[in-house]
Formats: structure tokens, C-alpha cells, sequence
């Protein structure tokens, strides 16, 4: 039998956690309370594509589900819950942007300078001409270290190989940096957030892990950057292969980079990262604006920005950022219509979180329409 899920928000008409415009034109004339409720009843559907799926939806500033589905380990028959931690995946990239404009605000950094500025002295091989915006926005010409045939087998990376940041350095310096792609395309590179999170070492005269460590605890957060040979801990996720077979993975990532994966987070976490940028309107901000390429002195936007991306899920427009990997598909989303935050974190190599991240904002989009249809027609009366 499957289960259904029934979630319902009560929400202030007129407040929102962002309290937009938008918002307010959807205030009735009363400001009575509204009960919107959520009915994710073919859940099971996706949540079975995984050895174990952790859901945290927040709409308004209110957490409308924080679950754990399935298990985090098949062997001992261990249950996933809002404090499993699993790899992050590419959704790193979103918290080594934030510490780079956290140097910034430090007046330790400038991201519009080239980022030799702030790279250890010997990385002659990147040009002087790409800025640390460049890096951040994919637009530096900066080959991507994961097309290095000698790292896939069969369109895959390996997943007996670990590759560290020496060898991406290596990569980079044997291959070179495409000159005249420099602002002018954009191509996106996970070398690009390597070499940022060497600037942040260079500058803060931290390792990458200490630094981002502080960042989180400050957060009050538990997450922590995977580093070679550490003990497993109580609460973690083991990887595991593509459905339907879910093969143990023999390491727990094939990536010990910094920069661009190897975040460990859980989705309690991800509530307090919620928190902090919404509340952090400067940050916020950054994260609407896209970079740009520049060709024939003509500026056109990209849609990427502070490690998130724009474009659809399902048909529908959203500001997100996906975490696939070796034992990993995450996917975290926003979508301003609804208003309304999306994380899934999953411990297996099937790329199924983007179907179930557009079921639940299909769904929850139904009924934020619905409202809306019913607060114009009170208006008009």
C-alpha cells in the first residue's frame, strides 16, 4: 500500500520569509490565516530508486517536511533521519562561493582582480587575465580536470581512482588554459572551484577543511570537508552504485578536491544554510546575479551565478544547483513563484532526485496557484 503524505503550512497572509511584493499583492482583504496543505502521495515512487533519500522542503521560512526515507546502510539495515550525513556532491560549490565573498567582505580579497592575486606564486600556468569572477562564473577558459581521459573508464570515473587537487593542478598545467575562451564562453569547470578553494587557503593561511569548518560552526552546522583515510562516522551514509543493484562503492568518493565536492551535510544543515542566506541580504543578493560573457564588447548573461544555477526544473523556472557524483545525486532548488526551498540528498549514483525535486514542486506549485486563484477572486468581490 502506498503512503500518503499530507503536510500543511499555516501562513500569515501578507508575511513571507521574503515578504515580496508579490507576497503581498496575494494578501486577503481580511489577512485571515490560510492553511495551504501538501499531498506528496506518490512519493514512494521515487524514494525507492535509492538505498536511502533525505526530503527538506521550506516554503515561507516554514519547514513543511524534513524526512528520512529508506536506509543509509543496507547491510546493517540502518534508517536514514534528518541527521544522516551524505557527500554533497557539486553543491559544494555554493559554500566555497560564499567563502570567497565572505573573504571578500573581509576586504581580503577582490573578485573583480585576476586570481593570480591570490593563488600561491608558482601558478604561473593561469593567466593573468582571469579574474576570480571568471572563476567563480565558469567563464575563465580553465579546462575541466574530469575530462581527462585517463580518469574515466567507460565514460566514468573510475571508482577505484581518488583524485586530489595535485592532480588536477597537473592536469591543468599539462593541458593549458583555453586563452580565447577567457569571458567570452562560458564553460563549466570543476578545476574553476579547485583553484578557488586554493585562493581561500592562500589567503585565510588555512587549509581549505579548517577554514570551511569555522564557516560552519559559526552556522551552527555539523557539516565537515571528507579528507583521506577519516573514521566513518555513526551517522553517515555509505555509497552506493546505480539502481537497481546498489553495489558498496569502495571509497566514499572518487574526489578528495577541495572546492568543488566533498562537502559532508545533512538535510539539518542544509535548514540552517536555508536560514543564513535568506537573512543575509547581501549574500541573497549575489546569489541573483548571474555572471556574463563578453563578445563584440556586447555583454550576455549566463545563467549561473554564486554556485547556483538558473533554469527549469520541470518546466519550471528555478535558481538550483545539482550534486551528482559516485554515490551521490542531490539536487537543491528555489523557486521564487512559490517561494519555496527544495533539498534532496541521496546515497546512490542513480540521477533520480530531478524527478522527485519537480513531483514535490509540481505539486506544491498546484496548490500555491489554487491559493492564489482564491485570494484574486476574495479580491473582487
Amino acid at each position: 500500500m502506498k503512503l500518503r503524505y499530507i503536510f500543511a503550512i499555516f501562513v500569515i497572509c501578507g508575511f513571507s520569509f521574503f515578504n515580496s511584493d508579490d507576497n503581498k499583492q496575494a494578501a486577503t482583504k481580511n489577512n485571515e490565516v490560510q492553511i495551504q496543505k501538501y499531498e506528496f502521495k506518490d512519493l514512494n515512487d521515487f524514494i525507492t530508486k535509492a538505498p536511502g533519500v533525505a526530503v527538506l522542503v521550506i516554503k515561507d521560512g516554514n519547514v513543511v517536511l524534513k524526512n528520512g526515507y529508506g536506509l543509509a546502510n543496507i547491510q546493517n539495515k540502518e534508517k536514514i533521519n534528518s541527521d544522516t550525513i551524505f557527500e554533497s556532491g557539486s553543491l559544494a560549490k555554493m559554500f566555497t562561493a560564499a567563502a570567497i565573498l565572505n573573504l571578500e567582505k573581509d576586504g581580503k580579497i577582490d573578485t573583480t582582480k585576476p586570481a593570480r592575486n591570490y593563488l600561491p606564486k608558482d601558478f604561473t600556468f593561469i593567466p593573468n587575465n582571469i579574474t576570480v569572477k571568471n572563476l567563480i562564473f565558469h567563464t575563465s577558459g580553465v579546462p575541466d580536470y574530469l575530462n581527462d581521459k585517463r580518469l574515466n573508464l567507460n565514460g566514468k570515473v573510475n571508482s577505484d581512482i581518488q583524485i586530489e587537487n595535485k592532480d588536477v593542478i597537473e592536469y591543468v598545467k599539462e593541458y593549458g588554459v583555453a586563452k580565447k575562451e577567457i569571458n567570452t564562453v562560458f564553460n563549466y569547470s570543476n578545476t574553476n572551484y579547485v583553484l578557488l578553494s586554493m585562493i581561500i587557503e592562500n589567503v585565510s593561511q588555512m587549509t581549505y577543511a579548517d577554514y570551511m569548518n569555522n564557516f560552519f560552526k559559526s552556522l551552527n552546522m555539523h557539516s565537515f570537508i571528507h579528507t583521506k583515510d577519516r573514521q566513518k562516522l555513526p551517522n553517515e551514509s555509505i555509497s552506493y552504485g546505480e539502481w537497481p543493484h546498489f553495489k558498496i562503492l569502495k571509497n566514499k568518493t572518487n574526489y578528495l578536491t577541495t572546492g568543488d565536492f566533498g562537502i559532508q551535510i545533512s538535510i539539518n544543515d542544509f535548514e540552517q544554510w536555508i536560514k543564513y542566506i535568506t537573512t543575509n541580504e547581501s549574500l541573497w543578493n549575489k546569489y541573483q546575479e548571474t555572471g556574463y560573457v563578453v563578445s563584440n564588447n556586447v555583454k550576455t548573461p549566463i545563467q549561473y551565478s554564486y554556485g547556483m544555477r538558473f533554469g527549469k526544473i520541470g518546466g519550471i523556472e528555478c535558481m538550483f544547483h545539482r550534486g551528482y557524483i559516485n554515490g551521490a545525486s542531490n539536487i537543491f532548488l528555489y523557486n521564487k513563484d512559490v517561494n519555496a526551498f527544495i533539498v534532496i540528498l541521496s546515497n546512490t549514483s542513480s540521477t533520480f532526485t530531478d524527478n522527485l525535486a519537480e513531483y514535490i514542486l509540481t505539486e506544491m506549485k498546484k496548490v500555491s496557484d489554487a491559493q492564489k486563484a482564491k485570494n484574486v477572486a476574495l479580491e473582487s468581490k
